[in-house]
C-alpha cells in the first residue's frame, strides 16, 4: 500500500485518533505518566519528506494500537526507577527491532567487503559496536541511554556520517566545490544505509568516486585521474535527486 494513498491516510488517522482518545480518557479519570498525545499530520510530514519511513511508522502505529489501560496504569520497577508496563512493553520492542535493523545492515554490507574493503571496514566496524551496546538484557539498558535513543529512533534518519566521510575525502582533494559537496551529503544522508549502499552497487559515479578513494589511500596520488573524478562529482551532483528518489 503506498504510503500516500487515501487508504493509508485513513488507516492512520484512525489508529491515531483512536489513540488519543484514550489519552484523554485516562487524564479525565487522573492518570499520570501517560504518553504524549500523537499528531497524524506530524507522521504523514514526516513520511513524505523522507524523514522517516513506512516500515518506522507501521511499527510505531502498531504500538498505539496495543495501548490500554491496563498497560498505561501497571507501574514496573526496574532498579529504582517506575515505568508503566506499555512503557516497558514498547521498550522491549523497539530494541528487537533495532537489534534486527542492525544485523541488516552488517550483513547487507558484507557484499561490499571485496570491492570497497576500507570503507566496508570504518562501516561495519561503527555498525558492530552499536549492536554491542544494544546487548545484554532489557533491565539493564532501559535505565541507559539506549533508551533514550531508541525513543527517538523512529523519527530520526538513519545517519552514517562516518562512512560518507569517507567517500568525501577525495572531494575535497579535487577541489570540488563545497557547496556542491554539502548538498550531495546531505541528500544521500536521507537514504536508509541499506538504500545507499543499492545505489553503490548500480550508480556507476557513486562507485568511480569510491575507486578513486581507494585509489587514493592505496596507491601514490600521482596514479590517481583528478580530471574523471571531478567528473564523476559533477555527474553525482546533477543526478542526486534522481537517485535518491530512485532507492528511497
Amino acid at each position: 500500500m503506498a504510503t500516500n494513498s487515501k487508504s493509508y491516510d485513513d488507516k492512520l488517522n484512525a489508529i491515531v485518533a483512536n489513540f488519543n482518545r484514550k489519552v484523554a480518557r485516562l487524564e479525565k479519570l487522573g492518570y499520570n505518566n501517560l504518553p504524549s498525545r500523537v499528531s497524524a499530520a506530524g507522521l504523514r510530514r514526516e513520511l513524505k519528506t523522507g524523514y522517516t519511513d513506512k516500515r518506522e511508522v507501521n511499527a510505531f502505529l502498531r504500538d498505539l494500537q496495543r495501548f490500554n489501560k491496563k498497560a498505561a496504569t501497571t507501574v514496573v520497577n526496574v532498579d529504582g526507577r517506575e515505568y508503566t508496563q506499555y512503557d516497558v512493553d514498547i521498550f522491549k520492542r523497539k530494541l528487537r527491532r533495532e537489534r534486527a535493523r542492525v544485523d541488516r545492515e552488517i550483513e547487507s554490507a558484507q557484499s561490499m567487503a571485496t570491492k570497497y574493503p576500507m570503507q566496508h571496514d570504518v562501516y561495519t566496524a561503527n555498525l558492530q559496536a552499536k549492536r554491542a551496546a544494544l546487548s545484554g538484557s532489557w533491565i539493564d539498558l532501559i535505565n541507559s541511554r539506549i533508551a533514550d535513543n531508541l525513543e527517538k529512533q523512529y523519527a530520526q534518519k538513519e545517519t552514517y556520517d562516518n562512512y560518507l566521510n569517507t567517500l568525501f575525502v577525495d572531494a575535497y582533494q579535487i577541489g570540488f566545490e563545497d557547496d556542491k559537496i554539502e548538498y550531495v551529503k546531505s541528500r544521500l544522508l536521507s537514504l536508509k544505509p541499506r538504500q545507499f549502499m543499492r545505489a553503490l552497487e548500480d550508480d556507476p559515479n557513486i562507485q568511480y568516486i569510491f575507486d578513486y578513494y581507494h585509489a587514493l589511500t592505496r596507491t601514490s596520488y600521482n596514479g590517481v585521474d583528478d580530471g574523471r573524478a571531478y567528473e564523476a562529482f559533477q555527474e553525482l551532483y546533477e543526478n542526486i535527486d534522481a537517485i535518491v528518489d530512485k532507492y528511497r
